[in-house]
């Protein structure tokens, strides 16, 4: 079965409206002179006053397409009013009407944005024409005033599109700066517990475990003085190693030992890295501790292994020299795997004694 296609007549043109013209002159006669004129025409729809306050009235409350003015009216000049309406907010065409024309009224008319002028007596014929011809340029540049509006509107929306735009892209910018830099230190975090689990994967070796540790660490966060301190009782540590980078050493020996008094415990309460780097600061991580480490920049952290901390390590140099992101980032990756590697030492020498004294 196969569907006709119904033809649509097409709608017909709208009919356009009567040209709302206002008329400013003194003379009723004139305004009779054109109605009689159009006669039963509806090109026109005329409102007629005689002064410029009544005209200022009118368009006040009614919308005007095109004003005819008297250039000298009762209450004032008529170029004054051709000037207003070519000024307002929704612009009025204007055409002056004059008896006795001259040059310097035409280039005052055209100062005052009046767009046509016109000499009395009329020729109705020719009114007709001047209306309409300036009734059209009134439309053209109200379509171009709505086109400009709905510019205005558009750009409008699409600055505000573009400020929230700019500002997803702006969150979207420090979204992806903070992943980098998340994932950087991910990287870095990989990359320093796979060196040292190459390094110490097999090691059993007590003496040998903080010996590599240490050199670990003075070769990743360059020269520094570095201790590890292992507890000896439940509240005392006592020195495991160390290296030796700007110490007198004379004074060393004994620094050391003042550190592992006071320093280790304070800093095997602690499960995160600390790191000092003024009085302030090595006073809050450090306690009296301080007093012994000087104008030194300090990392220290606590090995930990369930719980149980297992070492202290200690990293300083001077001031002049103070660690960067990098060594706090080396700190945190080894900690808990040295805590982990002492465990299993401890685990594996217990073992062998048991071992040893059941044989």
């Amino acid at each position: 079965m196969t569907r006709r296609k119904t033809k649509t007549s097409p709608k017909p043109p709208k009919p356009e409206r009567p040209v709302r013209l206002l008329l400013v002159d003194p003379d009723p006669q004139l305004t009779d002179l054109i109605q009689n004129s159009l006669g039963e025409q509806k090109t026109f729809a005329l409102h007629h006053v005689t002064t410029l306050a009544e005209a200022r009235k009118h368009l006040g409350r009614a919308a005007t397409d095109v004003a005819v003015i008297r250039e000298k009216l009762p209450d004032g000049s008529g170029f004054d009013l051709a000037g207003e309406l070519s000024q307002g907010d929704k612009p009025v065409r204007a055409i002056m009407l004059s008896d006795q024309p001259s040059l310097d009224m035409a280039i005052a008319a055209i100062r005052a944005g009046a767009s046509d002028l016109i000499v009395n007596p009329l020729d109705l014929n020719e009114i007709n024409q001047r209306v309409h011809s300036v009734f059209q340029k009134s439309r053209k540049d109200r379509k171009q005033d709505a086109q400009l509006r709905r510019l205005r509107r558009t750009c409008r929306q699409l600055n505000n599109a573009r400020t929230q735009v700019t500002s997803q892209v702006d969150t979207l910018c420090n979204d992806l700066v903070t992943a980098y830099q998340e994932l950087a230190q991910q990287v870095q975090h990989v990359m320093y517990t796979s060196a040292y689990d190459a390094i110490l994967r097999d090691e059993l070796d007590f003496e040998q475990l903080l010996r590599k540790t240490l050199e670990f660490v003075v070769e990743k966060v360059g020269p520094t003085n570095a201790a590890m301190f292992l507890p000896s009782t439940h509240d005392e540590f006592s020195v495991g190693g160390y290296v030796q980078h700007d110490l007198p050493p004379a004074a060393t020996t004994l620094l050391l030992d003042e550190l592992a008094d006071t320093l280790a415990p304070a800093v095997a309460t602690h499960s995160d890295v600390l790191y000092a780097v003024d009085d302030e600061s090595r006073t809050a991580c450090f306690g009296e501790a301080a007093l012994y480490l000087g104008h030194q920049h300090a990392i220290a952290f606590s090995c930990r292994h369930d719980e149980e901390t297992l070492a202290v390590a200690l990293l300083f140099r001077s001031e002049e020299e103070p660690f960067d992101e990098s060594a706090l980032d080396c700190a945190a990756a080894i900690a808990p795997m040295i805590g982990e590697r002492l465990a299993r030492i401890i685990r594996v020498h217990h073992r062998t004694t048991m071992d040893f004294f059941e044989n």
